[in-house]
């Protein structure tokens, strides 16, 4: 029988492996576009120690707001630059502080972009079709809180003659996916993703939908109607979802594709880590810093990014003409959209080089890791892809017109640091889940040898009652040598597998010597 410690030895250093593999390739000179540097600055004093979901963070609020000025050109196909992100942490590590700083921000450039480009759309009451941006915080995930419903309502109608009749007329309710900016789960573990039901496999496919691209009408999530018919949703949001990590996850990554197309952000916080935090808060109490400066000044400068995209949206001409139909117009400005921004010699090479780097990120490591993982590698390029995008949008107001929107390798090498740290995240968390799953499968087949020769010698009496205790007793040793016999493995490897699942038996001294019982919960 093969030590187990060495299983152990031969993980880590095989997880060590995988660290130092990225950790190779990271040019620690190279910096994110400086408002997105500056932001995961000012992120992590509210949220301390998360400087990767501050970067991301930025990215979602920057896709969102460009979305529609700016497409990516694909061959044939086309992505719009939204960025989805599922960020799963340990419990109060910071999350909820993070949004309620991005959220903060998101809303002061909603209100100046509402404001500055939106005046000549009404504001229009609760219910109704609006393009506003807007944060919509899922707090019910039911259809009609989501996608929304169909209401009867009385409409007067008064004829030529004066005469006044009343009819009932359906109106479309719309719910809180409809529109434009961010949809915020702070409890994304009660989505569905993660327990699926039958409802909450139509929740999932509306999140699927709206992560389609926007060039074309794939997006529109639609719902049928129990007295018939269809309503249809237009969303354009973002989604921005936060959770612990839940302990179905592994299934889910491994068999529903809504994780993929988004970008995934895992991380277990070490105790120290939480307790080093607790410290260091400890000395902010009675400390009154200024938080409203920051969130203006981000605003301002995301505002500023918008500004600078839609003069470039502006001066690309829509080439229409008179016999268009409706679909070619729509056809022609989707071309407007993937001209925004030029993509210069050597980007593409450095797409490549950077997607090869994931591919052998996973080539050497565990066939049911790989496996999962190759799965994310494609929609990863394609992510990676946009946050250049948004990279080179995001430095385009500090450069001269002439400079401005040109994609070059400095772009996708950025792009690559943010969704390396994703990728890794998820791989590495994948190596140690499925690691403990084997691991926890091989225990309960030894937890299985104990217990069925612990019955055997309980059938052939060799059990006894002690006094005051409850169940049947058997000597530890006489268990552990049985044991021992019927493996036929050393005397230190059946005591290192009885303490790896000691907690399944109660022990106890008696005549000087050791006895065991069976607990009767968590065994059958």
């Amino acid at each position: 029988m093969k030590n187990i410690d060495n299983n152990f030895n031969e993980d880590e250093l095989l997880e060590e492996a995988m660290r130092n593999q990225f950790n190779e390739t990271k040019n620690t000179t190279l910096r994110l576009p400086k408002i997105v540097e500056d932001y995961a600055d000012s992120a992590i004093e509210v949220s301390r120690n998360n400087r990767v979901p501050a970067i991301l963070s930025a990215y979602s609020l920057l896709g969102q707001i460009c979305k529609e000025m700016v497409f990516m050109p694909k061959g044939r196909g086309t992505e719009d630059v939204r960025v989805h992100i599922i960020w799963l942490q340990t419990s109060g590590s910071g999350k909820s502080e993070m949004y309620n700083f991005t959220g903060r921000v998101a809303e002061f450039v909603f209100r100046m972009l509402n404001d500055k480009y939106r005046d000549n759309v009404e504001a229009e009451s609760a219910g109704e079709r609006h393009n506003r941006f807007s944060i919509h915080a899922v707090k019910s995930t039911t259809d009609a809180a989501l996608v929304g419903k169909m209401k009867m309502e009385d409409v007067t109608i008064t004829d030529d003659d004066g005469n006044t009749t009343y009819e009932q007329v359906p109106k479309q309710l719309y719910g809180g996916l409809e529109g434009d900016g961010l949809c915020v789960y702070d409890e994304f573990e009660y989505s569905g993703v993660f327990k699926p039901t039958q409802h909450k496999q139509e929740v999932v496919m509306y999140l699927n939908t709206l992560m389609n691209s926007l060039a074309g009408k794939n997006y529109l999530i639609t719902k049928q109607l129990a007295e018939g018919g269809e309503m249809y949703c237009d969303s354009r949001r973002s989604i921005y979802a936060t959770s612990y990590i839940p302990k179905t996850l592994t299934t889910v990554i491994a068999e529903t594709g809504l994780l993929q197309r988004c970008l995934i952000y895992i991380r277990e916080v070490p105790v120290s880590e939480q307790n080093a935090i607790r410290e260091m808060l400890s000395y902010e109490y009675g400390k009154i810093n200024d938080t409203q400066t920051p969130i203006n000044n981000f605003g301002n400068a995301f505002v500023e990014i918008y500004d600078c995209l839609k003069e470039q949206y502006d001066s690309v001409p829509l080439k229409i003409t008179d016999n268009m139909t409706e679909e070619d117009i729509e056809e022609a400005e989707v071309i407007r959209k993937k001209q925004i921004i030029t993509f210069t010699e050597g980007a593409n090479d450095t797409i490549n080089h950077e997607t090869i780097k994931f591919q052998n990120f996973v080539q050497d490591t565990r066939p049911a890791v790989n496996e999962i993982a190759n799965n994310f590698i494609t929609r990863m390029q394609v992510t990676m892809t946009k946050i250049a995008m948004l990279s080179c949008i995001a430095e385009a107001p500090k450069l001269p017109k002439k400079d401005r929107f040109k994609l070059t390798s400095k772009h996708v090498l950025q792009a690559s640091h943010v969704t390396q740290q994703c990728y890794k995240s998820l791989v590495l968390w994948l190596d140690s889940a499925l690691r403990a799953d084997r691991l926890s499968s091989a225990n309960k087949q030894k937890l299985d040898v104990f217990t069925k020769e612990y019955k055997k010698l309980v059938e052939n009496r060799k059990s006894i009652n002690i006094e005051g205790q409850t169940g049947e007793w058997i000597n530890k040793s006489v268990l552990l040598e049985t044991v021992r016999l019927v493996t036929n493995a050393s005397p230190a490897t059946v005591y290192r597998n009885y303490k790896s699942n000691k907690e399944y038996f109660d022990e106890i001294r008696h005549n000087k010597s050791r006895f065991v019982s069976i607990k009767r919960r968590g065994i059958k």
